[in-house]
C-alpha cells in the first residue's frame, strides 16, 4: 500500500500490484487501463508530453495498482494510493472535479477510458438483446 517514487527524468511512481502480481492473485480477472500524457492539454502547451498513467483494476472498478511515469508523477501517485487504500472505486473518482490544465487530469482521463470500456462491453449485451427481440417479433408476425 505504500507508494514510492524513483527520481529519474521523467519521474516514476508506483503503488500496489504490478500486472504480473495481479495475474498471480487474480488470474485473468483484472483489467489494465493506460492513458498517455500526450493527450493532456497542459502537456501539449508545455511540450512536456512524455509519460503515462496505468491503472490495474478489478472489473468492479477497485484499484489494485497504479503506475505513473512523467511530470509530477511523485505527487499524483498519492491520489491513486488514497483511492486504493480507502477502496474508492473508479466511479467515484470520475465524479471528482479537477482543475483544468493540470497534470492531475491524467488520472481522470484514465478513469474515462475505463468507463468507455465498460460501456462498450455493455453495448455488446444491448446489441444481443436488440437482435433477439427483433428476431422474436419477426417470428410471431
Amino acid at each position: 500500500n505504500l507508494p514510492y517514487t524513483i527520481s529519474t527524468n521523467p519521474p516514476i511512481a508506483r503503488v500496489g500490484f504490478t500486472e504480473k502480481q495481479a495475474q498471480q492473485y487474480y488470474g485473468d480477472k483484472f483489467q489494465v487501463i493506460k492513458s498517455n500524457y500526450s493527450q493532456l492539454p497542459l502537456a501539449k502547451i508545455t511540450d512536456n508530453n512524455t509519460g503515462f498513467c496505468k491503472l490495474i483494476l478489478l472489473p468492479n472498478g477497485q484499484i489494485l495498482g497504479g503506475h505513473l511515469v512523467g511530470k509530477n508523477a511523485s505527487e499524483l501517485i498519492g491520489i491513486i494510493a488514497l483511492a486504493r487504500e480507502k477502496k474508492i472505486k473508479l466511479q467515484k473518482i470520475s465524479e471528482f472535479i479537477n482543475c483544468s490544465l493540470t497534470y492531475s487530469e491524467i488520472i481522470k482521463q484514465t478513469v474515462h477510458k475505463w468507463n468507455e470500456n465498460q460501456l462498450l462491453e455493455n453495448r455488446k449485451l444491448i446489441n444481443l438483446l436488440e437482435t433477439f427481440f427483433i428476431w422474436r417479433r419477426s417470428w410471431f408476425s
